[in-house]
């Protein structure tokens, strides 16, 4: 059995107080008598991690507000080209899957102009992109680094937590005191992504930055700080890499982002020797072996004698 939903629209610039006929299962998201506000306030309501999108809504439309009657194909086109001119690949993935996710909530109210086409004007091809590692000379320049300000204090201190405990940027803005057993000695939490519980040993350093780590910021911000402080720390030798669908040469302090530092303590606990199931248990990856596999890059550097000794060049070889 189909169950009716009374509708009213409000302020959409279609129809005012308009009643319409929906069904739950049209709806999943909406209850009963709900009142459907302006586009830029059902935004903000359903997506309130990811209000600076709208930013780039009004940018691409050329608009000082967004209304759900320019939501057409041409104008989400311009959307997704404004965030591919900003973000590499995988990242208009992500935003554009989540502008597909918030307008399924409302294809089946006629508020918008594209229809269901709205799937083909956001469909972005994800492309592969090779990171980077910081090693452990690198992380302690970090630690020495004297912050400039407020904001790069509190991004520090966000980018060390997340390599002391292997977590993600979401655990650590999520995590309090209650995640912290200082008799222990350990950290527990379970993870935003996974829902799989990670505990990690509590570094001797992670208690100073985690409460020094500040307000949640867009990743777009954290991004471009962590990348200013590893510039300023001197992290900028070349690094040739498949990065936004081509080979580039870059100074290492462009690959950095908020991802980095959970890669480079899994990277550098392997190097010491750490078993890949205990680091991807950290990590809150369970059995997911492969999984923390991808998170690991081992140079050359890394070999033992004997490795190295493979690929040692005899000069006299040249000779015959």
């Amino acid at each position: 059995m189909t169950e009716s939903l009374t509708t009213t629209y409000v302020g959409c610039g279609i129809a005012d107080n308009r009643i319409g006929q929906l069904t739950l299962l049209d709806m999943p998201n909406l209850t009963k008598n709900y009142t459907i506000m302006k586009f830029e306030q059902e935004w903000e309501k359903v997506n309130p991690k990811h209000v600076f999108l709208l930013k780039y809504f009004r940018e691409a439309l050329g608009t000082s507000e967004v209304e759900w009657s320019m939501l057409t194909i041409r104008n989400l086109n311009k959307m997704r080209e404004t965030l591919e001119k900003k973000y590499a690949a995988n990242s208009v993935v992500t935003y554009c899957a989540i502008i597909k996710a918030f307008l399924a909530q409302f294809v089946d109210t006629d508020l918008l102009p594209c229809g269901k086409d709205y799937k083909n004007a956001l469909k972005v091809k994800k492309t592969p992109s090779e990171q980077i590692t910081l090693n452990e000379t690198e992380i302690a320049l970090l630690e020495n680094y004297e912050p400039k300000g407020e904001t790069e204090a509190e991004i520090k201190a966000q980018f060390l937590c997340e390599y002391y405990s292997l977590a993600r940027a979401s655990d650590i803005e999520n995590m309090t005191d209650e995640n912290i057993d200082l008799d222990r000695g350990i950290i527990t939490y379970v993870s935003q992504k996974t829902k799989k519980t990670a505990v990690v040993p509590l570094h001797r350093n992670f208690l100073q930055c985690f409460h020094h780590r500040g307000k949640k910021r867009n990743r777009w911000h954290y991004n471009w700080v962590m990348k200013k402080i590893c510039r300023k720390c001197g992290i900028d030798q070349p690094v040739k890499v498949f990065y936004h669908g081509k080979e580039q040469t870059l100074p290492k302090y462009e690959l950095v982002g908020s991802h980095t530092a959970r890669r480079s303590a899994a990277t550098n606990l392997a190097k010491r020797g750490v078993p890949l199931p205990t680091i991807a248990k950290m990590m809150s990856h369970g059995q997911d072996i492969a999984m923390t596999q991808r998170y690991i890059w081992i140079d050359e550097i890394d070999l033992d004698d004997a490795g190295k000794g493979f690929f040692e060049w005899n000069i006299s070889c040249s000779l015959e």
